[in-house]
């Protein structure tokens, strides 16, 4: 990731990513405490499930 540019926050389709990089497709997740809630997990999921058909790799 060393030089690659970083935006932060980044809308990818109906989702806001903290931080997103073009090359290589990263999007990165510093969670709080919704996340950690049950309606928090379903939104990652169905986040990441989309995410990932773009060919985005989430870390979180």
């Amino acid at each position: 990731m060393k030089g690659k540019k970083f935006r932060k926050p980044h809308a990818i389709a109906n989702y806001m990513v903290d931080f997103y990089c073009n090359e290589p497709k990263p999007a990165i997740e510093s969670d709080g405490n919704f996340h950690s809630e049950t309606e928090g997990k379903e939104y990652d999921k169905s986040r990441t499930a989309l995410l990932n058909e773009l060919s985005f790799k989430v870390l979180e």
